[in-house]
């Protein structure tokens, strides 16, 4: 599956700033079921009717512990200049079900799958041009999208790996243990740990084997 890739840098104009009290843009709750139970989150609209059908935006999460409000500043001011975006509180963090912790990267794809789809669905939005924003994590998380094939109009990759999960994860435990006071043989449970770790991420053994 081929999907355009767009710059980030782009997205570096979002720092700008715009009075609070001009409000061009709607927000509203929405709950949609998930894999694991219910997916929170806000729509974020333009608003008017210069535009019958705007393109729209999905935001990921990096990893870790994330709620909507990490997103819904860079929703609201692209709301402001025409395009739509709707940022969710990750599986098990702020409204959503669930637990993060215990979930792969397809879990967390499979969610952003549920919720894509109903954006796409949603009045206003243009479904020809619905896309995701990918910081981090979410750049392997759109991958895995696209892999399970998802269909997505366009990637914002922010800060995405150049490499596999496992082999940015390793690298940064290998040297976080090589300036700790370990000795070799705890370095080496912990790096099988670490491996084991990814082996439930990839869906390779079962999550309840590693707890």
């Amino acid at each position: 599956m081929q999907v355009p890739i767009l710059s980030a840098v782009l997205l570096l104009l979002s720092c700008g700033q715009h009075p609070d009290s001009v409000k061009s843009y709607t927000e509203r709750e929405i709950i949609v079921n998930g894999p694991a139970g219910k997916l929170s989150g806000v729509l974020v609209q333009p608003a008017g009717e210069r535009v019958k059908e705007h393109p729209a935006v999905l935001y990921l999460h990096g990893s870790g512990d994330h709620s909507r409000e990490a997103a819904l500043h860079m929703a609201r001011w692209l709301a402001d200049i025409g395009l739509a975006g709707l940022a969710f509180d990750k599986r098990g963090c702020g409204d959503s079900e669930g637990n993060w912790q215990t979930a792969s990267l397809r879990d967390l794809a499979r969610d952003s799958e549920q919720m894509l789809s109903f954006l796409r669905e949603q009045p206003g939005i243009d479904p020809s041009r619905v896309g995701v924003f990918a910081p981090s994590q979410g750049a392997w998380v759109a991958c895995s999208m696209a892999e399970m094939g998802s269909q997505i109009d366009f990637v914002i990759a922010f800060s995405g790996g150049g490499v596999t999960p496992r082999e940015a994860e390793q690298f940064a435990h290998e040297k976080m243990l090589e300036s700790s006071t370990l000795n070799q043989a705890e370095k080496k449970s912990a790096l099988r740990i670490v491996d084991d770790y990814f082996k439930c991420l990839s869906e390779e053994i079962p999550t309840e084997v590693f707890l």
